[in-house]
This record gives structure tokens, sequence and C-alpha cells, in this order.
């Protein structure tokens, strides 16, 4: 009887948390709840008599005595060190124990990367050269691997897992080049002071690494001195999460990476859409889709990407110099490459640096909410024809070949 009583009472609870670990273990949970964040933000910024006040408490100060310090701040500034300290983990595994350890297996992703920042930073500038939006030239440069890998899995095992592997690479050097890009590109001027100090905190964490600390709290606090030290110096405090986690030593890495990606997806990217997706839908008619920037952004992502990326990897192959995954056909490249525009985090945090006007800043992050949009639309539909994109473009080439001949 108890026992019969105690199932009435847990198995609802089992019923309504079950699914919850099973989008979990598929690695959707992440995907989910940044999804269901953007759409919280944009319905509570748009609502009539509260959108105002919704986005007003994002940049609101957290107290009288921190008055130039928002909670917007402190999740740009402060807990997307953990996210940036996420991408330097996964930077470090992937160039030690992944796909980028050795020159051959690199040179795929490393050029598809290229081709995934130079065509879409291009196009950008096409649009806006000369104008005071050009500064935002690397916001279309961006994937967002969990975005990106989100969308894959609806493909479930149709997608190979060298296709998974080649996305996740070319993602975590896109990603490489943006923290250079915010580093070289969107950081102040610099004080020498504050650099010094950033520069004795390296030096610190590389002596930990050569004497093998196991103390992991070493680095933790070294890196919060390089965090403290690198916005005076003149460069974004973020910087700090990818040079600490880059000196983490490689047999505590792994641990690392589990105990941190939890927190990140579930937490703090979620937070970060909540505050930088509150953007009011006031724009009228189709004007807004003139915009150079919008312009710039939309097909920088949505044409730029794919393009970028076959025309980068089919020259290396070409060449000589690369080789496609085994079983891989380009028509699934062409698909990669068109969910490579699914961007978000990395492209709405280049937006917050890179422009200044609030519009502007709100039509940039709309454009890349909607093409990212279509972008995983249209990537899902090409990688689920590709079969018989290859079959087409194979017997094309054949009858080609013949009527010449």
């Amino acid at each position: 009887m108890k026992k019969r009583i105690d199932t009435l009472v847990t198995q609802p609870f089992k019923d309504f948390i079950s699914p919850i670990n099973e989008i979990g273990e598929t690695g959707q949970l992440g995907g989910f709840l940044l999804l269901n964040a953007i759409f919280i933000s944009l319905l509570l910024s748009n609502i009539p008599l509260n959108g105002e006040g919704y986005i007003g408490f994002w940049d609101k100060p957290v107290s009288s005595f921190l008055p130039n310090v928002s909670t917007k701040n402190i999740i740009n500034e402060g807990l997307m060190v953990v996210f940036f300290f996420l991408i330097g983990l996964e930077i470090k595994k992937e160039l030690i124990q992944g796909e980028l350890q050795t020159l051959k297996q690199a040179t795929l992703p490393l050029l598809a990367a290229l081709g995934s920042v130079l065509m879409p930073m291009m196009i950008f500038m096409i649009f806006n050269i000369n104008t005071p939006t050009a500064k935002g030239w690397a916001i279309p440069t961006t994937t967002d691997i969990a975005f990106s890998l989100g969308v894959l899995t609806f493909m479930g095992s149709k997608v190979s897992l060298k296709l998974k592997i080649f996305l996740i690479a070319l993602a975590i050097i896109d990603d490489l080049f943006a923290v250079l890009t915010i580093t070289f590109f969107y950081s102040n001027t610099l004080n020498w002071l504050y650099l010094g100090i950033t520069l004795t905190g390296i030096a610190g964490i590389w002596l930990l690494n050569k004497v093998n600390t196991k103390y992991i709290y070493c680095y933790i606090v070294i890196g919060l001195v390089i965090w403290w030290s690198l916005p005076k110096a003149g460069i974004h405090p973020t910087v700090a999460g990818i040079i600490t986690a880059l000196s983490i030593p490689i047999n505590q890495l792994m641990n690392f990476e589990h105990a941190m990606q939890k927190s990140v997806n579930y937490l703090i990217v979620p937070l970060f859409a909540l505050a930088n997706v509150a953007v009011p839908i006031d724009f009228e008619g189709w004007e807004i889709f003139q915009q150079p920037h919008m312009l710039g952004i939309m097909f920088g992502l949505l044409l730029g990407k794919p393009l970028g990326i076959l025309l980068a990897t089919w020259l290396g192959v070409r060449l000589g110099i690369a080789h496609l995954p085994e079983k891989v056909k380009w028509p699934q490249i062409l698909g990669i490459g068109v969910i490579a525009g699914t961007s978000f985090t990395m492209s709405i945090f280049i937006t917050e640096l890179s422009l200044g006007d609030v519009v502007l800043k709100n039509m940039a992050k709309m454009a890349v909410l909607l093409t990212s949009a279509g972008a995983s639309i249209i990537g899902l539909i090409i990688l689920a024809k590709s079969e018989a994109l290859s079959h087409l473009a194979d017997f094309s080439f054949r009858k080609l070949v013949k009527n010449n001949l």
C-alpha cells in the first residue's frame, strides 16, 4: 500500500522530468532553453504596458554604490567570461586531442573557417563601406556551436559523425577568429600599466603550467586578476576567459569542461539572451530591410557563409592540400555551410561592442535572429535532400561529359 502511494506521488514528477533528462542527454536542452529565452525576451519587450520597463531593467544600475554597473554589464562582462572560458577549453581540446591536433586534420576545417569569415565580411562591407555601421563587419562572421549542432540533431543518424566533427572544428576556429577580432578591433586604447599586470598574470599562469601545478584554484585566482586588469588595459574582459582556459593542464581540462557546460548552456547563455534580445519590434514596413547593416548581416550569414565554406573547401580539395571526410559529398558541405549561418551568441556580443546606436543594435539583432532561423530551415532541407542532389550532380556531370565527347 505504501509503495503504491509513493508511486502515485512520485510518478507525475518522473513523467515530467523524464523528457527533460532525455533532451539533456541528446544535447538539445541548451538549445531549447536558449530558444525559450529569446522568445520570452522578445515577448516581454513588446508588451505595450511593460515593454519599456523590461528593457530598462537590464540597463538599470545594480545599486547606488555602482552607478555605472548594470545587470547587462554583469552578464556581458562578468558571466560571459565563463562562456569564453568554455570556448577556450574547447579550442584547447581540439588543438591537443581533437580534429585540429595535426595540420593534415586541421586543413579542411581551417580553409572552411577562412571562407566562413572572409566571404561574409566582404559581403557586409559591400553594403556598408563608408557608412557609420561599417564597424560591424565582424557580426556575420561567426557560427554558434550550440545552435548549429542543435539544428543537426534534428537529422539524427542521417548526418554522419564526421560531418558533425567538421562543423564543430569549423565553428571552433570561427570562435577563435571572433576572439582575436574582439581583442584587436573592438578594444579601447591600451593602458600600458595594466597591460603589464595582465602580461605578468599570463606569465604566472605559464609558470604554473611549467611546474605542473595541480591546484586549479591557483589558475582561477590569476585568471581573476587578468579579468580585472584587462578592461583597465583597454581589452575586453571576456578575453580573460580564453587566456585562463588555454592555460589549464590537459589532464584537468576534461573535468573542467564537463563542469562548465551545464552552467554555461543552461544558465549563462539563456541569461545573455534575456538581457541582449530585449528588442522592441516597432519597425514600420519593409524599410528596415533596406538598412545597409541589415542587408550586410542577412546576406553575409545566409549567402556568404555557405558560399565561402564551399569555395574554400573546394579549392583546398582541388589543389590537393585537403580531403573531404569519408562518404561526405559536396551537397552535404553546402548544407553544413548554410547551417553555419545560424549565429547568435558571438554575433549579438559583437553587435553590442561594434554598434553604438541602440536602434542600429536592435535592427542588427533582429537580422541575426531572422537569418539564423532561415539558415537552420534551409540547411536542414539541403541535408535531407543531399543524396538526391548528389545523384543529380553526378548525372548532370556525366551528361555534360558525354555531350562534349
